[in-house]
């Protein structure tokens, strides 16, 4: 398990674990800082799965058909990273100067 799967992990199997040991699944959420409907998600995940299932999972796959093409995107990326303190109008009119036709709003889903 990498070490970046064991922090998220851990502190869901510590709510887990505390409710366990005081037998009160209120207090416990209480005291990590978790609702009690996270809780239930965590102890569903938990007696489906074991410690995978607590792991992050990527719950929506990305709609590939309204997704922009990749040559657009890497370019936006490019001139927002060389240019950090442009907005998204002028990165729009930076891109339009290249004939890439992308409205301001429309660089907020990319």
């Amino acid at each position: 398990m990498s070490s970046l799967s064991e922090k998220i992990i851990k502190p869901k199997l510590g709510v887990l674990k505390l409710a366990k040991q005081l037998g009160n699944v209120s207090q416990a959420c209480k005291i990590m800082g978790y609702s009690r409907d996270t809780f239930s998600g965590y102890k569903e995940l938990y007696e489906s799965y074991r410690e995978a299932g607590l792991d992050e999972i990527i719950k929506k796959k990305p709609i590939i058909k309204n997704r922009v093409p990749e040559h657009i995107e890497d370019t936006m990326v490019k001139i927002a990273r060389a240019n950090p303190v442009l907005g998204q109008k002028r990165v729009s009119h930076e891109l339009k100067q290249q004939g890439i036709l992308i409205s301001d709003d429309g660089l907020n889903s990319i």
